[in-house]
């Protein structure tokens, strides 16, 4: 759930649980609801925070394109309210062992060096075995109106023409140009940019500050026999059904519902299980009260948060 955004609180010398608003911070990009909406206004703005993970927000900016009747259009995210920081994730993770998922990891493998200090002129290795358990992540702040969000995503890897010598200098890596990587089936559309999934592909890609889309596209034998395609994010959205203000607009919707609900509560252990079920087309609420299986913050994670608000708690 929010293991690795918890990780980063607690591993992180800053204190990164004040939000700091606008002024004092500079998110990699903010999810502005309105072109208008001028700086000053959220310089004055009181802040909220959100801990969250890329794969809850992306799935609750999809909900608008998700209203038609079936289970795999619902969704679930819990939330958690303690020392006035939000903590909202979705479904405990799942391992996925499918041949899909396998193949794409060795896609992965074919497009990247093993380490993103080597060579960039350097063929991958693609003698080794893949490690489906050994994943890179990475920590984005963003704004969207009121709200400051930290969250976590998977990063794929990066494009450069020269060797990275300094890992750690974060100004540099932010300066990088990502991008991520999907392998499906050619026979599914002949337009891959049409796929329905598309809109999950932007969201994930927006959300990580991605720049391109490398896709791959497996034929019967399962193996890639034609040149693999690049698309730049900014453009995928273009002639689609589906427009990204629609989406940012709801993610603020949810996070406004989200902060009402649970105006009243400030506990570490109480879950507010919200619910999109698009059979009655409406998001539903329970409250799991107290320290229940629900509960998904650590004991080491709710006393550093005790101590980063205390001016707040």
């Amino acid at each position: 759930m929010l293991d690795i955004t918890q990780k980063y609180v607690l591993d992180t010398k800053q204190n990164v649980l004040q939000p700091q608003g606008s002024e004092n911070q500079t998110p990699h990009q903010s999810l502005n609801t309105e072109d208008d909406v001028s700086y000053q206004q959220r310089q004055n703005s009181k802040r909220k925070l959100v801990l969250s993970n890329r794969g809850c927000l992306s799935n609750i900016m999809a909900i608008p394109y998700r209203l038609e009747a079936n289970t795999y259009n619902d969704r679930t995210f819990f939330a958690t309210r303690y020392c006035g920081v939000f903590h909202i994730s979705d479904c405990r993770w799942r391992t996925d062992n499918s041949s899909t998922v396998k193949f794409h990891s060795k896609f992965q493998q074919t497009c990247f060096s093993d380490k993103l200090q080597d060579n960039p002129d350097m063929h991958p290795n693609t003698d080794v075995p893949v490690n489906d358990d050994a994943f890179i992540s990475g920590i984005f702040h963003s704004t969207i109106k009121e709200f400051d969000l930290i969250y976590s995503g998977e990063i794929m890897g990066i494009v450069s023409k020269h060797k990275i010598d300094d890992m750690q200098n974060i100004e540099n890596i932010n300066k990088l140009r990502f991008i991520n990587t999907k392998l499906f089936w050619k026979t599914r559309l002949p337009d891959i940019w049409k796929d329905p999934k598309c809109l999950l592909w932007w969201l994930q890609s927006y959300l990580a500050n991605t720049a391109d889309i490398c896709a791959g596209l497996k034929e019967s034998d399962g193996c890639i026999h034609s040149p693999i395609q690049l698309k730049p994010v900014k453009n995928l959205p273009k002639d689609q059904k589906w427009k990204p203000h629609i989406c940012i607009r709801f993610l603020l919707t949810m996070l406004q519902l989200i902060e009402k609900s649970m105006s009243s509560v400030d506990c570490p252990y109480t879950v507010f299980e919200f619910v999109y079920d698009s059979y009655a087309k409406c998001i539903k609420l329970k409250k799991h009260i107290g320290k229940t299986e629900y509960s998904f913050l650590t004991e080491e994670y709710i006393e550093r948060c005790r101590i980063q608000t205390s001016k707040t708690c």
